[in-house]
């Protein structure tokens, strides 16, 4: 990585395939209150024109912000390679990762950066923000900012991501047991200081899930996190996310690498925990799994689950989880019988 800029922001940008949605994105980082940002975009091989709308906003983009990277790779290299070709090209004191289709307030950096001020022993802060629908613009952001939560033609069903605020006051050790439980830490709303990435490295590019598997590393090297309360970024919720409903046999190999990055994670961060705590993740992990792939007609899917399922009935019988595996069973056939 590059020499640190005292004060400046590093915002990277993965882009796949999204022409309809990066322009709004761009401009929501060159409408930020806050002056010193360094915006590091990446296209990665994307089939339709969302490298062309990034070149076209270069000089916008050079006139407003302190440093600007463009890069393009040749084949599709997927999120966290990418996101590390961007990383050691980043000269920010602080790191903001945003995916292409989703966008940020306008005083999203200052707000941050004005809480990073104050705690110099912060590592990590993440904020609120809203679940926006498929056709939310940034100009139609801009109309009536003061008063989202009532358009209902902007804010997906009126949501916020956090209803509850996340609770970072526990210990490192409880903490990174709470997050191996499941990832609560907002990837949009989130910001790390660069020196975290300069002393705990980068993104793990084995594993597709990278703000679960780096929340997880952070929690373990006994990072401090801090929670803003305060809706700072929009979340786009689209029919080509991961978490579409639509089935087909792209998204069924988007939802295996996730099965499997999540497997990944289980077995890494499972070393350092309670074996018992490690079986009963992992054995929910593959019953959740294959019910989602049973339900869905995932068949592709359903036999890697049912290939992955290696726990034994000496080894749930010894960790005192066979009431735990009937109670999940239970689950399952009253999800079939609906």
């Amino acid at each position: 990585m590059k020499d640190r800029v005292n004060g400046r922001v590093s915002i990277l940008v993965p882009c796949y395939n999204h022409e309809l949605f990066v322009s709004d994105c761009m401009d929501s980082i060159i409408d930020q209150s806050y002056t010193d940002i360094e915006l590091l975009i990446c296209d990665d091989c994307s089939q339709d024109n969302s490298l062309d709308i990034i070149k076209r906003y270069e000089n916008k983009l050079r006139e407003r912000l302190s440093g600007l990277v463009i890069l393009s790779n040749s084949k599709n290299l997927g999120i966290t390679k990418t996101l590390n070709k961007l990383l050691e090209q980043a000269s920010g004191e602080f790191i903001k990762v945003i995916a292409s289709d989703d966008m940020l307030h306008p005083k999203y950096i200052e707000h941050v950066l004005s809480e990073f001020l104050k705690m110099p022993d912060v590592d990590v802060i993440t904020t609120n923000g809203y679940m926006i629908n498929e056709d939310m613009t940034f100009s139609k952001l801009c109309s009536d900012i003061r008063d989202l939560s009532q358009r209902s033609d902007i804010i997906k069903d009126n949501e916020v991501y956090y209803k509850n605020a996340p609770d970072y006051s526990d210990n490192d050790e409880t903490l990174f047991s709470k997050l191996y439980e499941g990832n609560f830490v907002f990837a949009l709303g989130t910001t790390i200081r660069a020196s975290v990435f300069d002393r705990f490295g980068l993104y793990d590019e084995k594993i597709i899930i990278e703000d679960w598997e780096y929340a997880l590393r952070m929690a373990h090297e006994g990072c401090k996190f801090k929670y803003l309360d305060e809706k700072l970024c929009f979340y786009r919720i689209n029919q080509n996310s991961i978490s579409s409903v639509k089935y087909n046999d792209g998204l069924e190999n988007r939802r295996i690498m996730i099965f499997e990055a999540e497997l990944a994670i289980i077995e890494k961060y499972g070393i350092f925990l309670p074996k018992k705590k490690y079986i009963k993740k992992k054995i929910s992990q593959l019953l959740l799994a294959e019910e989602f792939a049973k339900k869905n007609r995932l068949n592709k899917m359903y036999s890697i689950v049912l290939g992955n399922a290696d726990y034994g009935l000496g080894e749930i019988i010894q960790y005192g989880l066979l009431d735990y595996i009937i109670w999940q069973i239970k689950k399952i056939i009253r999800l079939y019988l609906k």
